[in-house]
């Protein structure tokens, strides 16, 4: 049984003006309690921990991408509750994987028949390479937990927990979708949407199909997005360098996208119901992740997971539309052109020097990120790098190469690092951030973009003050010497501080979050680090 930090507190003060004594004596003990708020509280988490007597356990929860948006916060508010699971520390981590890319996962190595009512798979057995058996499971339609039922490697449970509805629609740029406001599915057929294939196939069949014109359509519709995820397309949506109108999204999408999109939805507007899948113990799945899952299943229906169970939305129109689009690949490392020329002068995602600051502290699946700033670095060979760590102190690992080194860019130096990066301790993030600034300004490489690219999980244990950190970042700049800063929070991080926002849009830089430590961080570091 699984065991979590209340995090509450229970302040009542009793009314009435006969007692103001009893005023006074509450306000004093509501200041002895704000003071000690946060020492009672890291108390309370420190004794959760100190039940731990067996260790970590990572519980990974994978979401369609159509859902994930959803899914990120119950993944966040869970691991923040502490969960304890048979002596075991559970550390949940969100991934993002097509419905069917799981399915083919889960029963690869089998010749399996599609489920009843589920789609069918040309594509069985390619799609889903590499894709890790999840402990929870949020597809994007019951279809999907029907197919893998099939698999003679797992035990897949009944759901008996469903994600609020999702609204689908067509995401557009506000001003067109204001102008789009009551706008029919016919009305929108004639507009050029962006329905993309791959992991993105179940949500782009849904719309594909309300939109009509067959499977046939929905290639085309799916080649307006060419080899790009759903994540990049509205990214170049939103920021005007789209040669479509608009892609295929939910709700939940347009949230983790940003501002400057909003959702079309016609009256009769599909919407996507998503089971919280957990697993039976034997085979792929072990007895710990087993418990975990189910306590999380618990902890979601608790917490906004209350949606209920519904009918899969997949028509026979639909699983026509999905079975030619769960063919086509996808790459959620690929970066249009279009995205590196904001102007004439220069290119905003431009291979050029970056100096990455990571964080390894505590919480950070360290693997998986440098896995993805490895790939990162490969995708862009010609860029100019340099890496530092600040947990639990600040590691120069690689510096940046001198300007004048044109024999080195100091990539081997930075991939050697990431094979053995420390992990674990508390991040030293302001000092760190200031001094990697400095180091970045004055190893300026001319006739680039120099960027310090920012990977944080927003947690910070040093004394610095945050606002005179940021003042500090402001004498630093130069004009002379201009090195912006890209911050990129990592899944299940904190991006609520004004002042990561602050010190990226001081410099011209971004604030990105990552919602997953695959696909999701992949096109994140993409955009900041830039591709060839």
């Amino acid at each position: 049984m699984g065991r979590h930090a209340s995090g509450e507190n229970n302040y009542r003060v009793a009314k009435g003006p006969f007692i103001a004594v009893l005023v006074v004596i509450v306000l004093v003990a509501a200041v002895f309690a704000w003071v000690n708020l946060r020492k009672s509280n890291d108390s309370s988490i420190d004794a959760d921990r100190a039940r731990c007597t067996k260790g970590d356990l990572t519980l990974v929860v994978t979401a369609d991408p159509a859902a994930v948006g959803s899914a990120q916060k119950l993944v966040q508010d869970y691991g923040e509750s502490n969960p304890v699971v048979r002596d075991f520390c559970v550390r949940p981590q969100i991934t993002v994987a097509g419905s069917q890319e799981v399915v083919n996962a889960l029963t690869k190595a089998g010749g399996t028949e599609a489920g009843e009512g589920a789609p069918e798979d040309p594509a069985a057995g390619e799609a889903g390479t590499g894709i890790m058996t999840p402990g929870v499971w949020i597809p994007a339609d019951i279809s999907f937990v029907d197919r893998a039922k099939n698999s003679d490697k797992v035990k897949v449970n009944n759901p008996k927990t469903w994600l609020p509805p999702i609204a689908s629609g067509v995401a557009f740029t506000t001003n067109r979708a204001d102008q789009l406001n009551n706008a029919t599915w016919e009305e929108l057929a004639g507009l050029r949407v962006a329905a993309p294939g791959g992991s993105d196939a179940a949500l782009s069949a849904v719309i594909s199909a309300r939109l009509g014109g067959g499977p046939d359509v929905a290639r085309e519709r799916a080649g307006l997005g060419e080899v790009y995820t759903s994540n990049t397309l509205l990214t170049m949506l939103s920021q005007s360098v789209a040669d479509f109108d608009g892609v295929a999204a939910t709700q939940p999408m347009l949230q983790m996208a940003g501002e400057g999109l909003k959702l079309v939805s016609p009256a009769d507007a599909p919407q996507l119901h998503a089971p919280v899948v957990t697993f039976g113990s034997g085979g792929k799945i072990d007895e710990n992740t087993a418990r975990a899952a189910e306590d999380f299943r618990n902890f979601a229906a608790d917490h906004g997971a209350d949606g209920e169970a519904a009918e899969s939305t997949f028509s026979p129109e639909v699983a026509e539309n999905f079975g030619v689009l769960s063919q086509i690949q996808t790459d959620s490392f690929a970066l249009p052109q279009a995205l590196e020329q904001p102007d004439a002068q220069q290119p905003a995602t431009a291979v050029g020097s970056a100096l990455l600051l990571a964080d390894t502290s505590e919480g950070v699946d360290v693997g998986a990120l440098s896995a993805a700033l490895t790939g990162a670095i490969d995708a862009a060979p010609g860029g100019r790098y340099g890496l530092w760590t600040f947990a639990p102190e600040v590691n120069r690992l690689a510096e940046l190469p001198a300007p004048d080194d044109e024999a080195n860019n100091g990539a081997d130096a930075v991939k050697g690092s990431l094979a053995e990066l420390p992990a674990g301790g508390e991040a030293q993030f302001w000092p760190a951030l200031i001094d990697a600034y400095q180091a970045a300004r004055d190893t300026y490489s001319p006739d680039k973009p120099n960027r310090l690219v920012v990977l944080t999980s927003g947690r910070d244990a040093s004394d610095a003050d945050a606002a005179e950190s940021v003042e500090r970042i402001k004498e630093l700049i130069s004009p002379d010497r201009p090195v912006t800063i890209e911050v990129i929070v990592l899944p299940d991080g904190d991006s609520s501080s004004p002042e990561l926002q602050e010190v990226a849009n001081m410099t011209t830089g971004s604030l990105r979050i990552a919602a997953d430590y695959g696909d999701g961080l992949a096109s994140q570091l993409a955009a900041a680090i830039g591709t060839e």
